[in-house]
C-alpha cells in the first residue's frame, strides 16, 4: 500500500505537469513538453544521492520520510504559489521528492522479505498497488479546478501524508520486533540472524 503512494505523487506530476506548466507560464505546447525535461533531469542527483545513503546507512524508512516531505513542500508550491516560476519550482521539488522515494520503497519491501517465492509475490503486488496509485493520479486532477488544480494537488498531498503515517508506524513495529530478536524472545523470518530493515 505504501507504494500506491509512492506512485501517486510520481504519476500525478508526470501526467499533469505540462498542463499545470501551460496554465501557470502561458507556453507554447511545443515549449511547455520541452520545460518538461528540466525537472526530471534536475531529480536525477538527488535520487541518486538518497538511493546511495539509504543503502549506506541500512535505512530506507527514514528517506522515505524525508521525500515525501520534500514532495509535498513541491506540492503546495504548485498549489498556493501565484508566480508561474515559482509554481515551476515547486515542480521541480515535487520531483525530486517523488522520485527519490522509489528505489528505498522497492528495496525496503525487498530487504524485510525472506524466501524467494515470497518475496516474488510481495513485489507483484507491490507493483501492482503502484499501477492503482497511477489510476488515482489520473482522475483526482479535474478541468474544472484550473488553473491551480488545488484538489487534485491536495489528493495527492494526502497520499503523501498516508505514506508518512504508514512508514512511521511500519518502522516501529520493524524496531519492536528487532528488539525482541535481540532479546532471543523471536526467530524472524524463520532465520536467527535476521534483522528488519527500517
Amino acid at each position: 500500500m505504501n507504494f500506491f503512494a509512492v506512485t501517486t505523487i510520481v504519476y500525478a506530476l508526470a501526467f499533469f505537469m505540462p498542463i499545470i506548466l501551460q496554465g501557470s507560464l502561458g507556453y507554447s505546447v511545443k515549449k511547455t513538453f520541452l520545460m518538461s525535461a528540466p525537472p526530471a533531469c534536475a531529480a536525477v542527483p538527488w535520487v541518486m544521492f538518497c538511493s546511495w545513503a539509504a543503502d549506506k546507512w541500512r535505512t530506507r524508512s527514514l528517506f522515505i520520510i524525508l521525500n515525501a516531505l520534500v514532495g509535498i513542500i513541491g506540492l503546495m508550491i504548485v498549489a498556493y504559489a501565484t508566480n508561474g516560476e515559482a509554481r515551476y519550482f515547486g515542480i521541480f521539488m515535487g520531483l525530486a521528492g517523488a522520485n527519490a522515494n522509489i528505489p528505498p520503497a522497492l528495496a525496503w519491501q525487498a530487504n524485510n522479505i525472506r524466501g524467494q517465492s515470497l518475496r516474488m509475490v510481495a513485489s507483484g503486488l507491490q507493483v501492482g498497488f503502484g499501477a492503482v496509485g497511477g489510476i488515482y493520479a489520473s482522475t483526482v486532477f479535474m478541468e474544472k479546478d484550473a488553473p491551480a488544480y488545488r484538489t487534485g494537488l491536495w489528493a495527492v498531498t494526502g497520499a503523501q501524508l498516508y505514506l508518512i503515517l504508514s512508514t512511521c508506524l511500519m518502522l516501529l513495529h520493524y524496531c519492536r520486533q528487532n528488539k525482541k530478536a535481540n532479546r532471543g524472545e523471536i526467530i524472524l523470518e524463520g532465520l536467527d540472524s535476521f534483522r528488519y530493515t527500517y
